[in-house]
């Protein structure tokens, strides 16, 4: 396409790529972040706060490589948000289901 004829298209290419590129690190937290909170005593509130805490200063502190316009350091900022952001959210669920027990 033509970003003459639909200039959208030329500016969301970059998000499917960065949500294309998270996608494996949100299939890792998902597995992972469950199976670790087991592995440490089922302490799952607190791997809750740290993968949310996680989350905002690895994003925070990799967003200065995404400034000096480095792709690698978009790729991982993207896969750390994949695991992090995304993938406590099957932790959470978990924590829901045994706080209503």
């Amino acid at each position: 396409m033509s970003s003459a004829i639909c200039p959208l298209f030329v500016e969301m290419c970059p998000a499917g790529v960065a949500n294309s590129v998270s996608g494996p690190g949100f299939g890792g937290g998902t597995g992972l972040l469950p199976w670790i909170s087991d592995r440490f005593g089922g302490r799952r509130l607190s791997f809750l706060f740290f993968g949310v805490g996680a989350c905002l200063g690895g994003t925070l502190l990799l967003l200065s490589l995404w400034v000096t316009g480095s792709g690698w350091g978009m790729v991982f900022l993207c896969v750390w948000i994949g695991f992090f952001g995304i993938g406590w959210y099957s932790l959470f669920l978990v924590q829901v289901a045994e706080s209503t027990v």
